[in-house]
């Protein structure tokens, strides 16, 4: 499947769908090339953990502003290539220039800029894929699992290049991804008249996110989104310190990662979309919950790195499960024609508010008591989520059977 899709980008014969799967791919890949190890960076130019903190609550400050704005500026928009493009593209410089700038104050300024490019290209893909599918909204695993993909390769790579090589070939990577990403932006295909605005007789609100806030389902399902994703911001903050601190080398910390990617694109390919399309999205985020309470837990009791990457399987429901049962869910209760600005919401509210919540906390909490008992309360945060996930799912959880699979347009590569 990969060897035939790399065919087809490079003879230049990718269909919508397939120009997507290839940008969620270079995409990923220059996330994934960062990610993982930009705290540990920071920790090696000498920052402290509540400075560490401070940094991470910026990229989620940001995210609670920029991403619903860009969501209604695609919403509205038909170029939204030239505005994914541009936002990947110019958000590079600013992460690159880390490398010769080291102090506290120009790593807030720089992640700052960073921040408010590169929040909103996330949600607003998923917007798009999700707008094109239509019907087929069940197959949105299918493209998104390419940025796992991706993901994957980049985190298990960068981690060995960083024992033999230095943080500038690391920053040389970001740089060459990150262009590829942002050209293969600029070939996605724009909105067709059939997924233009909202359904006939409907006119659009001068703000387009205002149905969306007065959804009072949606308001619940998001306050709940919001305690999850406030519980892994330990995980996504100071796990690959977490690793380093136990002693750890660096290509096992880049071996984690990558184990727990490769759980996701397994829970992606074999059981995501069969669940969307004969179940339910509320079944799929229910699993993604229980295993984020689960996996917080275990961490804070395990030390052995035999153990830790064992627990990293868990990381294909954390994630994968979580995070596209959410975005089936949100994109069920969205009207027609508010696909980004719905995500970009989700993405406000989990990304931003619930990442500067883990973030401002989670710094504190580091210095003063560790990350044994971080993870633990984070652990508790997740339980709590997941009970009140069970309440406002209940009518369609007892209801559950098998679901009539929609019909599917031809496939479209």
């Amino acid at each position: 499947m990969i060897r035939l899709e790399a065919v087809k980008l490079f003879s230049g014969r990718l269909g919508p769908l397939g120009m997507l799967k290839a940008f969620y791919f270079a995409y990923f890949v220059a996330f994934g090339i960062y990610s993982p190890y930009l705290n540990l960076y920071f920790k090696q130019q000498g920052l402290s953990g509540a400075q560490i903190g401070i940094i991470n609550m910026i990229i989620p400050l940001v995210a609670m502003v920029i991403p619903p704005l860009a969501g209604q500026l695609a919403d509205k928009s038909n170029q939204r290539r030239y505005l994914l493009a541009g936002m990947v593209i110019f958000s590079i410089p600013f992460l690159v220039m880390l490398e010769v700038s080291h102090s506290f104050p120009w790593a807030v300024a720089l992640m700052l800029a960073f921040s408010i490019l590169s929040s909103p290209v996330a949600p607003v893909a998923d917007g798009v894929t999700l707008e094109m599918l239509g019907q087929n909204a069940n197959r949105y695993g299918s493209i998104r699992v390419w940025g796992s993909i991706g993901y994957a390769a980049a985190v298990f790579g960068i981690g060995k290049v960083l024992e033999v090589a230095g943080w500038g070939t690391v920053f040389a990577l970001y740089s060459v991804m990150g262009l590829s990403a942002g050209v293969l932006a600029l070939r996605l295909p724009e909105r067709s008249g059939a997924q233009k605005g909202l359904p006939s007789g409907q006119e659009p609100p001068r703000l387009l996110i205002k149905p969306l806030l007065t959804n009072g389902r949606l308001a619940t399902f998001l306050v709940i989104a919001f305690l999850a994703r406030a519980s892994a911001t330990t995980y996504y903050n100071f796990f690959s310190i977490y690793l380093d601190n136990l002693g750890i080398r660096t290509g096992l910390i880049g071996l984690s990662w990558t184990i727990g990617v490769i759980s996701e694109i397994a829970v992606v390919i074999f059981f995501s979309s069969w669940i969307l399309e004969h179940i339910g999205p509320e079944v799929l985020y229910l699993a993604g919950l229980a295993g984020t309470a689960l996996r917080w837990y275990l961490y804070s009791a395990v030390t052995s790195p035999g153990a830790i990457l064992f627990t990293q399987l868990l990381h294909g429901l954390t994630f994968a499960a979580f995070q596209i049962g959410a975005v089936s869910i949100v994109n069920e209760l969205t009207p027609a024609g508010l696909k980004a600005s719905g995500q970009s919401l989700l993405s406000a509210i989990t990304v931003g508010l619930a990442g500067v919540m883990g973030a401002f906390g989670g710094g504190l909490l580091y210095d003063m008591v560790g990350l044994r008992p971080l993870f633990a309360l984070s652990g508790g945060i997740a339980l709590i989520a997941t009970l009140l996930f069970v309440l406002w799912a209940s009518p369609q959880l007892r209801r559950i059977q098998p679901r009539e699979p929609q019909p599917r347009e031809p496939r479209k590569m």
